[in-house]
C-alpha cells in the first residue's frame, strides 16, 4: 500500500520536571512508525524543553549518529524536527498552535502532547523522495 499522506503524528510525554520522558512518531493514516518510533529517545530523554529548543540537528544529533546515509539522516531529522517544533509551539515560542491536537495533564504532573507534523515542515528538497517510513517514492512533489 502506498502512502496517501506524508503527514505524521508525534506523541510527547513531558515529566514533572519539564523534561522529555517519552515520545513516538508515526504516520498519520496508517500509524506505522517512522523508522524506530523512539529513535532519539536515548539522546533526548531527560532533556528539558528549553534544552531541546536550543539544540541544533547538525551539531547535537548528527554528530552522534554511527550510520550517516541520506536515509538515516532524513529519518533522524524527521524525529528531531517533529519533537522540537511541537515543543516550541507548546512553549509558545512558535506559531501554528492548531497543529497541537491534544494535551493531557496527569496526576503525576506529567503532560502528554499530541501534534500533527505536516509534510511541509519536514525535510530539505534532496530528501523529498523518501517516505516517512523510509521507503523511496517516485512522482511525489
Amino acid at each position: 500500500m502506498s502512502c496517501q499522506t506524508f503527514d505524521e503524528i508525534v506523541n510527547i510525554t513531558i515529566n514533572s520536571k519539564n523534561e522529555l520522558s517519552d515520545y513516538s512518531l508515526n504516520k498519520q493514516n496508517c500509524l506505522k512508525s517512522v523508522g524506530n518510533p523512539q529513535l532519539l529517545l536515548n539522546i533526548l530523554k531527560n532533556k528539558s524543553i528549553d534544552e531541546i529548543e536550543k539544540m541544533d540537528f547538525e551539531n547535537d544529533i548528527l554528530t552522534k549518529l554511527t550510520k550517516k546515509t541520506l536515509l538515516h539522516e532524513v529519518i533522524y531529522q524527521k524525529h528531531f524536527r517533529a519533537i522540537k517544533n511541537t515543543l516550541e509551539i507548546y512553549n509558545g515560542h512558535a506559531r501554528n498552535h492548531k497543529l497541537i491536537q491534544k494535551i493531557k495533564f496527569h496526576r503525576d504532573n506529567s503532560t502528554q502532547i499530541q501534534a500533527l507534523v505536516p509534510y511541509m515542515f519536514e525535510m530539505p528538497s534532496q530528501s523529498q523522495n523518501v517516505c516517512s517510513c523510509g521507503v523511496r517514492v517516485t512522482g511525489h512533489s
